[in-house]
């Protein structure tokens, strides 16, 4: 934890922007994949699939991303920890 809190501190002392990645399904037919800066600001991608490939994760970071005019550090959290490290490791 302390290393997460550096690397955070740092990216921040950068003036880079830092989100926390996570996702939700309800069950229904889409997926919601959202991060938050830690500060009350959201960022959200909506796609109309419960399953999610590496292809889609690429294009929700891009998304979320594209709207950032600096540096963007992405910390998955929750479910997105696990599908990142999938997605590392094939």
């Amino acid at each position: 934890m302390l290393v997460t809190k550096q690397i955070i501190k740092n990216a921040r002392k950068q003036r880079q922007t830092v989100l926390f990645l996570t996702s939700y399904s309800d069950g229904s037919e889409s997926t919601i994949r959202f991060a938050n800066d830690g500060r009350k600001g959201r960022r959200w991608v909506f796609f109309d699939a419960v399953t999610f490939n590496e292809r889609d994760l690429e294009n929700a970071l891009t998304l979320i991303c594209a709207s950032e005019a600096k540096d963007v550090l992405i910390l998955p959290s929750g479910s997105a920890v696990t599908e990142v490290n999938i997605y590392r490791f094939a």
